[in-house]
C-alpha cells in the first residue's frame, strides 16, 4: 500500500498534527507500506518526520487542487489528511479520486470519507454528520497515534523531577511562568523548550531557571524516556496528555486554545488530571503545581484511572483498519 499523508504543522501552529502522523508513518512502514507527505509546512514536517518518508511542498493549506495535482503525480493507494482547513468540500474532491481517511478532533465539517479517526478521549461522545457513505469509524483512545518512542519509553527509571513541555511552539508562552512557580515551590523539573519557541520565551525560561533546581532542554531527543520518568508533567491539553497516560505519567493540563478544551473537560470529569483552564494564572499554576507535588496519593489515583485508557498501539490498529479496504 502506498499511503499519501496531507499534514501541517510548526511554531505557529503546533506541532500535535505532526507528531500524529508520525506515528501512522511509523506504523504503516513497520507493516511494509511505503508513505510519502504533502505539507504548506515542508521545513517542520521533514524536521519531525522519519528521514526516510518524502515530503511535497503544496503552496496552500486550505486548497485542494495542489493536493489533486500530487494524488495524480504519485497515484497513491490512500490519502489520510490531519489538517483543519480540510472541510467538507475539500473532502469530497479528495475522495473523489482516491480512498480517504480523515482525523477530525472536533466534527467541525461534515465528513466525507472512508474512514473517520479520532483517537481523542472524548471521540465517542461526538456527533459527526457525514456526506456520502458512512465512514469506517475508528475512534476513541485505542485508536490514539501514538510515537512508537512513547511505547518504547514505559520501563524507564523514575528520575523524580517534573516535565514542563508546552509543545513545540509554547504559543501562550507559560514556559517561564511555570519555571518560575518550580523555583518558588522548590520543585525538580526539566524545562522542555520545544523547536518553535521563540526567543524571549526561551531568554526568559532560562533566567527563571537560575532560581532554583530547574535544569532547561532545548528540543530533546529524549523527551519519551524523560515524559516516562517524571512524577509528574505539566503540558497543554494536546495530544501530549495520550503520550503521558501511554507511559502512566500524571498529569496536569492546561488549556492553551479552545479546541484543547473537550480534552481538558474529559480529563476533569473522569479525574484522570488536574487542570487549568484559560487564561492561564500564576495563582492557578502555583496552586496545580503544589497540589500534584505534595499529594502522592492524588498522583497514584490518576495514574490508576488513566492506565488502561491508551496503550500506545492506536497506530497500528488504525494501519489495520486502511489493510481491511486497501490491503
Amino acid at each position: 500500500m502506498h499511503a499519501l499523508l496531507r499534514v501541517d504543522g510548526g511554531p505557529t501552529i503546533g506541532y500535535g498534527h505532526l507528531m500524529r502522523m508520525r506515528a501512522l508513518t511509523e506504523a504503516l512502514q513497520a507493516a511494509g507500506h511505503a508513505v510519502r507527505v504533502a505539507t504548506a509546512t515542508p521545513a517542520p514536517a521533514r524536521a519531525v518526520l522519519p528521514d526516510a518518508v518524502s515530503v511535497e511542498p503544496l503552496p496552500a493549506r486550505d486548497a485542494p487542487a495542489p493536493l489533486l495535482a500530487c494524488i495524480d503525480r504519485c497515484a497513491p493507494d490512500v490519502v489520510v489528511t490531519d489538517a483543519y482547513p480540510v472541510d467538507t468540500a475539500y473532502q469530497e474532491a479528495v475522495r473523489a479520486a482516491v480512498p480517504l481517511a480523515v482525523v477530525d478532533d472536533d466534527a467541525r465539517h461534515a465528513v466525507c470519507a472512508d474512514w473517520l479517526i479520532n483517537g481523542n478521549l472524548y471521540a465517542a461522545s461526538l456527533e459527526y454528520a457525514t456526506s456520502g457513505p458512512s465512514p469506517v469509524w475508528c475512534l476513541g483512545p485505542r485508536f490514539a497515534l501514538v510515537r512508537r518512542a512513547v511505547r518504547t519509553a514505559r520501563d524507564t527509571p523514575p528520575s523524580g523531577r517534573a516535565v514542563i513541555t508546552f509543545g513545540g511552539s509554547d504559543r501562550a508562552g507559560l514556559t517561564p511562568m511555570a519555571v518560575t512557580a518550580c523555583a518558588e515551590l522548590g520543585i525538580a523539573a526539566d524545562a522542555v523548550v520545544g523547536p518553535g519557541v521563540d526567543a524571549a520565551v526561551t531568554d526568559a525560561t532560562v533566567a527563571a531557571a537560575r532560581a532554583g533546581d530547574v535544569r532547561v532542554v532545548r528540543a530533546p531527543d529524549d523527551l519519551p524516556e524523560r515524559i516516562a520518568a517524571a512524577s509528574f508533567v505539566l503540558t497543554t491539553a494536546s495530544s501530549t496528555v495520550h503520550e503521558c497516560l501511554t507511559v502512566e505519567t500524571p498529569i496536569i493540563a492546561a488549556v492553551v486554545a479552545a479546541n484543547q478544551r473537550p480534552i481538558a473537560a474529559h480529563l476533569a470529569a473522569e479525574g484522570l488530571a488536574v487542570v487549568l483552564d484559560r487564561p492561564v494564572t500564576a495563582r492557578a499554576l502555583r496552586g496545580a503545581l503544589r497540589t500534584m507535588a505534595t499529594r502522592r496519593s492524588l498522583r497514584d489515583r490518576f495514574v490508576a484511572r488513566g492506565a488502561d485508557l491508551v496503550d500506545g498501539g492506536g497506530a497500528a490498529r488504525v494501519v489495520a483498519r486502511l489493510e481491511e479496504r486497501v490491503g
